[in-house]
């Protein structure tokens, strides 16, 4: 809950997705300078941009969940929370200039997401039924101030802007002048703690959710499922569809530190799951080989054995057609055969069930790509 000018309440079904707009943008800025070690995210807002990255992620995650979650206790008015509200205010107020802005650019599409969300949520007054732009409206003038209106309904001053006129007072001074004007004497002199990795990923998981993301485990991960047949990866999985899938041999478990992925699961169970062979593939030794091997490729004697050569890497992996560069690599070692014949006939049979496998690669994406326009 969010102490508005209003009373206590949350953002109503209507004005969320405008905040939305500027609470998702933030975010990736803010995630950008945590993942790049820089400070670049700069809002305008005094209490917001001294934060650290970490700490204004883990701000954000505290005033979005308040703005719209009823069970969550009403936190405290400080300038720091109030400050990463005008921040997101003013991240959606840059998207709105920027949207207003290329609809003069022939070469980019015009854009209306947030001139929507506006409207939606400046529908909700009654008296604005009539008074509300066209939505193509290039004048950025109306629509800031029905932007503005919207925004005085949860931040109705500027309190955390006005830091210097008070702490540039003596103590007491400054005591009895935050008094006179209703302000916590603790409202400016709150800095949050240096957020813990554990922090950071609760962070990451609430906004996640708050914004209909794929939300990360408790190691801040990404569990996927990899699909060895059709070379995609799918995601996000949970421990039901791991224990499900976990000895197929077309099948692996990977973790992501970014959610990435081909499709969804229950796309791939309804597009590609029967298509899985329930054989592992395997090579057949006593195969003679038909044809000699690509000119980069050679099979060479190591030891008492025979592998598979490229330039200066070795095949390694069967499966996913893996390649090391150190012929002594303990954790990966080179695939190894009995004789040259044998290692030459393996790798032109591999070599046939990659080709495939990269034709229904292509086939796989484009079907994907065909029921993602679908569903839209």
């Amino acid at each position: 809950m969010w102490r508005a000018s209003s009373g206590t309440r949350v953002l109503t079904d209507s004005e969320w997705p405008l905040f939305e707009i500027g609470l998702d943008e933030l975010r990736v800025m803010v995630e950008d300078d945590i993942s790049y070690e820089t400070d670049d995210t700069e809002t305008g807002v005094t209490a917001f941009d001294r934060l650290t990255p970490e700490q204004k992620l883990c701000q954000l995650a505290k005033v979005g969940i308040a703005l719209r979650d009823k069970t969550v206790p009403e936190p405290k008015l400080t300038a720091v929370s109030e400050g990463t509200v005008k921040a997101v205010f003013n991240t959606v107020r840059n998207e709105l200039l920027y949207e207003i802005d290329t609809a003069k650019d022939d070469l980019v599409d015009e854009l209306f997401h947030t001139r929507e969300a506006i409207l939606k949520a400046s529908a909700e007054e009654d008296d604005k039924d009539d008074e509300l732009p066209d939505l193509r409206e290039g004048d950025p003038t109306e629509w800031m101030w029905l932007f503005e209106e919207i925004e005085d309904r949860i931040l109705w001053d500027n309190d955390h802007a006005n830091e210097d006129a008070f702490l540039d007072h003596p103590r007491e001074e400054a005591k009895k002048l935050l008094a006179m004007s209703g302000i916590d004497p603790d409202y400016f002199l709150f800095i949050p703690e240096e957020p813990t990795e554990s922090s950071l990923i609760k962070a990451r998981q609430i906004l996640a959710k708050l914004l209909s993301l794929p939300i990360p485990n408790d190691d801040g991960l990404y569990p996927i499922l990899y699909d060895h047949f059709h070379d995609i990866s799918v995601g996000r999985i949970c421990e039901e569809h791991e224990s499900q899938w976990n000895d197929h041999p077309w099948i692996s478990f990977r973790d992501l530190v970014h959610p990435e992925w081909d499709c969804k699961y229950d796309e791939w169970v309804k597009l590609f799951s029967s298509d899985l062979p329930v054989t592992a593939f395997t090579i057949k030794s006593d195969t003679s080989p038909d044809e000699p091997l690509l000119s980069d490729v050679s099979a060479v004697k190591a030891g008492q054995r025979w592998v598979i050569k490229e330039d200066d890497s070795y095949w390694c992996d069967l499966l996913d057609n893996g390649w090391i560069d150190e012929p002594d690599n303990e954790l990966l070692p080179p695939l190894t055969f009995d004789s040259e014949q044998e290692a030459i006939a393996a790798y032109n049979q591999a070599r046939l069930m990659y080709l495939d496998r990269s034709e229904r690669n292509e086939h796989a994406l484009d079907l994907i790509k065909s029921f993602t326009n679908e569903g839209t």
